[in-house]
């Protein structure tokens, strides 16, 4: 939906009925922060983060993220599928 003027977004991204808003910003985000600090072993994600990991998934599927070269696992808790 819209964010009220004068408050920020309180999630990763938000979508209108036909498209999501600010997902690959999240992604691109999410991709740099990983190569910045990590290794990681894994990801845990919830709700909205988790599908925003399906997303990186998805991403790393079509061109590998090298900072995923040593993730062992990736956890969904409560995702959903993006439908836009």
């Amino acid at each position: 939906g819209t964010i009220p003027e004068g408050e920020t977004s309180r999630g990763w991204f938000t979508f209108d009925d036909t498209q999501l808003i600010g997902a690959q910003e999240a992604v691109e985000k999410l991709c740099k922060q990983m190569e910045d600090e990590g290794p990681f072993d894994g990801i845990l994600a919830f709700s909205q983060g988790a599908c925003l990991a399906g997303l990186l998934c998805a991403k790393h599927a079509q061109s590998p993220i090298p900072a995923w070269k040593d993730l062992k696992f990736i956890i969904f808790v409560s995702s959903f599928v993006p439908s836009h």
